[in-house]
């Protein structure tokens, strides 16, 4: 009875020291946690979860939310390595071969590092504002270089874009803002009133970050009022909306006061209006359509040429020669459209985001021998060489490490080598501001 009396009173007493230890860990000012890995044995807190010759992922727990880190590898490198280092919001190369030994005239501000085969600018911001010509000649690297797209003599303006086309369930489109709000009118019908659909309209910074985000209900998007997407104070550029719901449910039609509007990749045209012949223009090499009934049965003229829609569930094909300006006269919907690049509706919509295709992604190349600039965020100076090994410090601010969480992944890809890494010291030093 004595014994059982003790072991009751040691139920109590460890839980209890443990909701003491973590609200300890929780409320402690100003505290620091320091986690520490070798190739071969890391710390509490601190563990190896994947290893394959792609990436390493290593999973981090720190018990209690902190505001900066400082993270510092020891690592020794394949000869042809690229290493790519991701925790949390931070995303950031850590090696590349080709950069290592770079001997080109370079250029950085704080942000990003300039390599030029020839010496054509005097600074990165000089290179920025101006462009060359042909990027088919630069490189990138963890860069986004679409922030720097600019229409020429673009001015805003009041007038209504209407588009009275219905759209299909989910879509994707780019628009281009110089000075201006973004503005959209949505409205959506539901072709099935009998299911609860979903619906999401995300905004992003092409090739960026995300600028919006929501979750409608049936009874906000469904309102015949429509919905508004206005958002102020954006950066001239270009951007990304994806509208996300099912086939059930329908965009009546939509109206912007932007000028320009490409529809990315796919886009299924409905017909519930049953509006006459119209044209419509493809950018991009090639084109399947596709129909999930016979109401989209129709012939499709394009340069001379006819395309018969005659059969449900089947990819009809098109190639086309040019990959700018190709017109389609359609009849009506209830088609899908594919393409390797975008659709528009309108002619005058249409603005030239070819370009940045042109543009070689550094972890892809094997050689810098037809590439006259490379931009990237990469800094020679990041890494104190000593023999094979190199040793790199990152600062992780209260963006990057998302201070809402206490676990991590920390992800080194390695491009196909990791078996030829090694890592000699992992530390993490997670802090508070004084």
């Amino acid at each position: 009875m004595k014994y059982y009396k003790y072991l009751r009173i040691l139920m109590w007493l460890i839980p209890i020291g443990l909701l003491s230890y973590i609200c300890y860990l929780q409320l402690a000012p100003n505290s620091q946690l320091t986690l520490r890995c070798t190739d071969h044995q890391c710390s509490s807190g601190l563990k190896i979860i994947q290893r394959d010759d792609n990436e390493i992922v290593y999973q981090v727990n720190t018990y209690r939310q902190y505001q900066t880190a400082w993270l510092t590898l020891d690592y020794a490198a394949a000869e042809k390595s690229n290493l790519k280092l991701e925790i949390g919001q931070k995303k950031k190369p850590i090696y590349n071969y080709l950069l290592q030994g770079l001997t080109w005239p370079y250029l950085e501000n704080t942000q990003v590092g300039l390599w030029q085969k020839q010496s054509q600018y005097q600074s990165v911001d000089d290179f920025l504002q101006n462009l060359p010509a042909d990027l088919s000649q630069v490189a990138v690297l963890n860069y986004n270089l679409a922030d720097y797209f600019k229409i020429a003599d673009y001015q805003p303006t009041q007038t209504k874009n209407i588009n009275e086309q219905d759209l299909l369930g989910s879509y994707n489109f780019y628009t281009y803002l110089g000075r201006e709000d973004l503005n959209f009118k949505f409205n959506f019908l539901d072709r099935d009133p009998g299911y609860h659909d979903p619906l999401k309209i995300i905004v992003k910074k092409y090739g960026g970050s995300l600028v919006y985000s929501k979750d409608y209900t049936e009874a906000e998007f469904l309102n015949p009022a429509g919905v508004e997407l206005r958002i102020p104070s954006l950066t001239e550029g270009v951007y990304n909306i994806d509208v996300i719901t099912t086939a059930n449910i329908i965009t009546d039609s939509f109206q912007t006061s932007q000028q320009y509007l490409m529809f990315n990749k796919s886009l299924f045209l409905g017909d519930i209006h049953q509006r006459n012949q119209r044209t419509i223009s493809i950018s991009g090499s090639r084109a399947d359509f596709s129909t999930t009934s016979s109401a989209g049965f129709q012939q499709i003229k394009s340069a001379g040429q006819i395309i018969e829609i005659n059969q449900v569930d089947y990819n009809f094909h098109q190639d086309f020669t040019s990959r700018n300006g190709n017109n389609l006269e359609i009849n009506q919907g209830n088609f899908k459209i594919a393409t390797d690049g975008y659709i528009v509706l309108q002619p005058t919509h249409y603005f030239d985001l070819w370009q940045f295709a042109k543009l070689k992604q550094l972890p892809k190349l094997t050689d810098l021998d037809n590439i006259e600039y490379v931009l990237a965020d990469y800094s020679i100076a990041d890494r104190i060489r000593d023999g094979d090994s190199y040793t790199q410090s990152l600062l992780l601010t209260a963006a990057d490490l998302l201070t809402s969480k206490k676990n991590y992944d920390l992800r080194i890809e390695c491009h196909q080598n990791c078996k030829d890494f090694k890592l000699n010291k992992l530390k993490i030093k997670f802090s508070d501001p004084q």
